[in-house]
């Protein structure tokens, strides 16, 4: 069995033929606009402190962030790599569970479309910070976009 968990994942368990075992598949989200944000802090912040960058980067995060150009070409990759690594597997009832943030679904979509799987949201899958807003030193949880 193969089962894709998008949480910041993609979770696929597929049923194996030949086999009575299974395939767990993690699969990260693609690249976010909040990972473009954390690039170019790091960058800026470069031997200075951590708290400075920190600071600016939660002032600049967005708690649900789109895919950047770079991740919605990733998303397109894996969907390529889905279809040719599980051919045997399109059409076929498999269930790919997912968080509710929408750089997660944005990253299952095409594969979901192009192999014809289901996919469910898991509410209790999602990264450490990744459903959270930090402004001022307070966190604030936010239910993501379904």
């Amino acid at each position: 069995m193969v089962i894709p968990i998008c949480v910041v994942l993609v979770f696929i368990l597929v049923q194996m033929q030949q086999t009575r075992g299974f395939r767990l598949l993690l699969i990260r989200h693609a690249q976010s606009q909040n990972n473009v944000i954390a690039k170019q802090m790091t960058i800026k912040y470069a031997g200075q402190s951590s708290a400075l960058m920190r600071k600016e980067f939660e002032q600049l995060r967005s708690f649900e962030p789109s895919l950047s150009e770079v991740g919605s070409i990733q998303a397109e990759a894996l969907r390529d790599y889905m279809v040719n690594a599980f051919k045997g597997l399109i059409g076929q009832p498999v269930p790919v569970y997912c968080s509710h943030m929408q750089r997660t679904l944005l990253t299952s979509k095409p594969f979901l479309n192009a192999m014809g799987w289901k996919g469910y949201i898991k509410d209790d899958l999602f990264e450490v910070g990744g459903s959270f807003e930090t402004k001022d030193g307070t966190d604030t949880a936010h239910a993501g976009k379904n």
